[in-house]
């Protein structure tokens, strides 16, 4: 579609910020040296398999395998899988740096999404404002989008970003992607009553029941060939971490009321640390570990930058997030998407809840949390022609400030984006501008914000670092891969031949087929057309 959508972001529910940050961040390099590099994971040591950054594929320590292994094996989702290749395209042909340009989505809507006291509020994210709509509310051939302003929201944060569209206008209008949603919304009668009131009794968003939806199509005895099980789709690790342990009897992860309040406790966790319901949401597709190394490496806490950067995410994590959005917000609006006749499947009956072995879920949580809180380095430090290395988003040449001055702030533990800017003299919106940072979501320890000071502000009381003692990244460039990449790999591009794909390339190259997805952001199985440029992360 060649319709602009904004960044609009429906807020929902507050994260409640720790204590003001200390004042003391981002340490000088000790003795200036010629160009040397710290790697991160040496940085980090054992810290880092703490934390989860393996390649793991639980859920809770580390990244999923990016796999479609990872996923429920069930009719609607082979169906959807299919589906979805075609609904979103790879990228140009012309694959070069600092961002794929036939890939980047669209960032206007040309209207407002209307709001009142019950409905989420819709906020501005920081982000420069889009002109006034000059043309009529039509997409690329002729697609009217005016019913997206009737629409009711979620009680998710919604961003009308165009992957949420395409899902939207997939489900209304595509007779398979009807089809699957009716199905899925008329299972959801059998376990919807029960799924919510546990969520709702947690205090997190009730619309994450179609997180579940999307994971499992509402079978609590789909499995995936990763061995996940169940509505949520536990794997045999994670479901141990949160209670659900298997005996030789009893299968927990197949429990409804089990499964869901190890799932909601999961999620509510996720969110703790990221204060953002994407990322969480995301978290909970690719790993905990995994995201939290993503967000520290391309220096941004907002998902929908992340999903749009090469290899900061899995594909289907790219997906994943606009894709619960979608189902949840044609959930609320049955008749728009012609389910207004659609009868649900009746609820369960009744289920035993089963006893959890040994100790209580509250107990596991919180040995969980003292684990995940424990202070983990987040030295990152690298030298480059003496100068410390910053990752910067790639717009940053479009901020010029003849009046101010450019420093570097490192963000220590539970900093917030308000304390930050009020330290600095600057609004909150031009922080999260200028660092493309979710203003809702979590700043996590170890980001550097730069920061445009205005004249006369005393940064006397505050360790920060200049321009001239900065070498700035640009994030998505050659020199970023090569500063951040610590497996010695070079990123080459390849002209595919005629029935290549992506797993067939990476195979020759070495370079397994989740990894090929995850940097091309297609399919692994998708049939290239010759002269197709295909980006490969080689070893030396």
């Amino acid at each position: 579609m060649a319709i602009a959508f904004a960044y609009l972001n429906v807020a929902n529910i507050g994260a409640a910020h720790a204590a003001p940050p200390h004042a003391g961040v981002a340490s000088k390099p000790a003795q200036p040296a010629k160009r040397t590099r710290t790697a991160p994971a040496r940085a980090r040591g054992s810290a880092a398999k703490r934390a989860g950054t393996s390649n793991s594929t639980s859920k809770s320590s580390g990244p999923t395998v990016d796999d479609t292994a990872s996923i429920a094996d069930t009719p609607e989702r082979r169906a959807l899988y299919a589906a979805e290749r075609e609904l979103f395209p790879p990228a140009s042909a012309n694959v070069a740096y600092p961002a794929y340009p036939g890939m980047a989505w669209p960032d206007e809507l040309p209207f407002r999404v209307t709001s009142n006291k019950d409905r989420p509020r819709v906020h501005a994210s920081g982000l420069p404002p889009a002109p006034p709509p000059s043309a009529p509310m039509f997409a690329e051939g002729g697609s009217d989008l005016s019913w997206l302003m009737k629409l009711e929201m979620s009680d998710l944060p919604v961003r009308w970003d165009p992957r949420v569209i395409r899902y939207l206008e997939f489900f209304k209008n595509d007779p398979r992607g009807h089809g699957i949603l009716a199905k899925w919304i008329r299972r959801s009668g059998r376990y919807k009553d029960s799924i919510r009131k546990i969520l709702q009794r947690k205090g997190i968003p009730e619309d994450l029941i179609w997180l579940s939806m999307v994971e499992s199509s509402f079978d609590p005895n789909a499995r995936s060939r990763a061995g996940a099980v169940g509505l949520w789709q536990f794997t045999p690790k994670t479901g141990k971490i949160y209670g659900l342990e298997k005996s030789r009897g009893t299968d927990p992860r197949r429990s409804i009321v089990a499964s869901t309040e190890a799932a909601a406790d999961f999620l509510s966790e996720l969110y703790r640390r990221f204060g953002s319901w994407d990322l969480a949401m995301a978290a909970f597709n690719m790993g905990y570990g995994g995201m939290l190394s993503a967000v520290r490496k391309y220096n941004t806490n907002d998902f929908w930058v992340l999903s749009k950067l090469e290899g900061a995410v899995p594909w289907e994590t790219t997906l994943y997030v606009p894709k619960i959005l979608a189902v949840a917000i044609a959930s609320k609006n049955l008749a728009i998407f012609g389910f207004e006749d659609i009868v649900l499947e009746p609820p369960m009956g009744s289920e035993e809840v089963l006893a959890l072995p040994g100790t209580t879920l509250a107990t596991v949580a919180k040995a969980v949390r003292r684990e995940s809180v424990r202070k983990k380095s987040t030295d990152r430090s690298i030298l480059l022609d003496g100068k410390f290395a910053v990752v910067v988003p790639q717009d940053v040449a479009t901020y010029i400030y003849p009046d101010r001055r450019r420093i570097f702030y490192r963000v220590v533990a539970d900093s917030t984006l308000d304390e930050i800017a009020a330290m600095f003299k600057t609004p909150p919106d031009d922080l999260a501008r200028w660092n493309r940072v979710d203003p809702a979501a979590r700043l996590i320890e170890g980001m550097t914000m730069q920061i445009f000071v205005p004249q006369g502000v005393d940064l006397s009381g505050t360790e920060v670092l200049s321009e001239s003692e900065v070498h700035p990244v640009v994030v998505g460039t050659s020199e970023f891969f090569e500063l951040t990449d610590d497996k010695g790999r070079s990123r080459i591009a390849i002209p595919a031949r005629a029935g290549d794909t992506l797993e067939s390339i990476g195979k020759k190259h070495g370079v397994s087929a989740a990894l090929m997805e995850r940097i091309n952001r297609r399919s692994r199985d998708e049939v290239l057309a010759a002269g197709d440029n295909v980006v490969v992360w080689v070893a030396k």
